[in-house]
């Protein structure tokens, strides 16, 4: 044990030894007054003794000294309860077999406890408000953030006690708003509600009179409507104020220990629409039992494809990407999910002809979702010639390969960029969503394939999506980085 944890816990016995000694003398002298001693001299001398030994069993017994003062909870005061009863409960046990309790009038064992209890606990609620106020002292001279709450919850609670407790904190809360009414008035730690979301600017001017203009607006609840993240996000903006909100459950990880900090509001949190939600009946009854050929499977929307794919029961998966260490990720990743899955991850690239009809020939898929792009718009412009081997040519070979081997169906994998193309990247795209519709109309009979051609837009979180470039440039204080004034 550290010795500052041993020095802590040494004080804190001796600290309630003491306390003990003190309630059994103040509990007579409640009940008996300047009459005590006459009444307790035959058995004080050695009563005293023994209750100090009693009590200190049953406190090491329930290890009393070595709790936190600084956190004293209910989980504490509970403790205490426990310690004063079983302790109190044996003592005048063996006090009555000593003596029958001859000059121990029967209010005593009562008045005994509540004196006990009272100040074992009031000492340690003391000592913790003082420590609370000391830092909150502290953090309004050091230079903290004002910050705003938006919801009066658990999250609101954790998060400003967090604040106020901790020495070096961030962040210093000035005022909550919640749209129950009922909730307004109220206090947590302190800090007022003073009204609904939609009175943001009144509040947020009151408060700057006050000179506690708050620099930022931290979301503690889950908002109910994306409409309404959107008008607070708008609010914030005109009054200057950021706007943040507080991990949800499922957001903690290990490096988060048992501290709340605020996080950029997330993108998908004021999309202009929301989430569509799969097909799975559908998805499962294409997939199910049938041969999967993913190219690209190593990179973000391949990579995605092969786990949603992999959960749906194809005969067999093969995973092809030119990229050895995306390729070894991904397949590693679905040996974990779905260990009992045939699959084989196949290192190659989609311009070599040679090695895809081999591929086909042997794994004879179904299904072919090809997924293998240059798909970085400036470094497709940069470097076109090797735009255009992969995206153009490699469909190419991919479309002819999947006809050649009776595969039933190719999904192309283009973009939005592919209307009107202004880039390289788009122009390359355009041109192989081309190349599969007149290349499904001129097959063979016999070799009909079917060519489907999916349009992403800018996938969040993907490969080259401007999205984590943007959270990552915010994250080290700016600039922001746009290709046209008009962004």
């Amino acid at each position: 044990m550290p010795d500052f944890l041993l020095r802590r816990s040494t004080l804190a016995a001796i600290h309630d030894l003491f306390v003990a000694e003190l309630s059994f003398l103040l509990a007579l002298y409640l009940r008996l007054g300047d009459q005590m001693l006459p009444h307790s001299r035959p058995y004080i001398g050695w009563a005293l003794p023994l209750f100090i030994g009693v009590f200190a069993v049953a406190a090491f017994s329930f290890r009393l000294p070595y709790g936190a003062w600084r956190y004293v909870s209910v989980r504490e005061l509970s403790t205490i309860i426990k310690v004063a009863t079983l302790s109190l409960t044996f003592y005048y046990l063996l006090l009555f077999l000593a003596v029958r309790l001859e000059g121990v009038p029967r209010s005593v064992p009562v008045i005994h406890w509540l004196v006990l209890v009272a100040m074992l606990s009031g000492s340690r609620i003391v000592y913790r408000y003082w420590r609370e106020q000391s830092f909150a002292l502290a953090g309004s001279k050091r230079r903290t953030i004002p910050v705003l709450l938006a919801g009066y919850g658990q999250n609101a609670e954790q998060f400003t006690r967090d604040q106020q407790r901790a020495n070096g904190a961030l962040y210093r809360v000035v005022g909550i708003l919640d749209d129950d009414p009922a909730n307004h008035g109220r206090r947590l730690h302190g800090i007022a509600v003073l009204g609904g979301l939609r009175d943001l600017d009144t509040v947020a001017r009151k408060l700057e009179w006050r000179g506690e203009k708050p620099q930022r607006l931290i979301l503690s609840e889950p908002q109910s409507s994306r409409e309404e993240a959107r008008w607070l996000l708008e609010r914030c903006e005109q009054l200057g104020i950021t706007m943040a909100r507080l991990p949800r459950l499922t957001d903690f990880t290990a490096e988060d220990g048992k501290k709340i900090l605020p996080r950029p509001v997330a993108i998908e949190d004021v999309l202009g629409r929301s989430q569509r939600v799969h097909d799975r009946e559908a998805m499962a009854a294409l997939i199910k039992g049938r041969r999967v050929l993913i190219t690209g499977a190593g990179g973000s929307i391949g990579a995605e494809l092969a786990r949603q794919i992999a959960l749906l029961g194809p005969s067999g998966l093969t995973l092809l990407d030119n990229n050895e260490y995306n390729l070894y990720r991904i397949d590693l990743e679905l040996a974990g999910m779905t260990p009992a899955l045939p699959r084989v991850a196949v290192l190659g690239d989609v311009r070599h002809t040679g090695r895809l009809e081999s591929l086909f020939s042997t794994y004879r898929p179904d299904l072919v979702f090809h997924a293998a792009a240059i798909k970085h718009v400036p470094l497709a412009e940069a470097n076109p010639e090797e735009a255009v081997l992969t995206n153009v040519f490699g469909t190419v070979n991919v479309a002819k390969a999947a006809s050649a081997s009776g595969a039933a169906a190719m999904v192309l994998i283009s973009t939005d960029k592919a209307v009107r193309p202004a880039n390289v990247m788009g122009a390359c795209k355009r041109l192989a969503e081309y190349y599969c519709r007149s290349f499904a109309d001129t097959q063979e009979k016999n070799r009909y394939t079917r060519f489907v051609t999916v349009r992403f837009g800018n996938v969040l979180g993907s490969t080259g999506s401007v999205i984590p470039l943007f959270q990552r440039q915010i994250d080290e204080g700016g600039p922001l980085t746009v290709t046209h004034p008009e962004m």
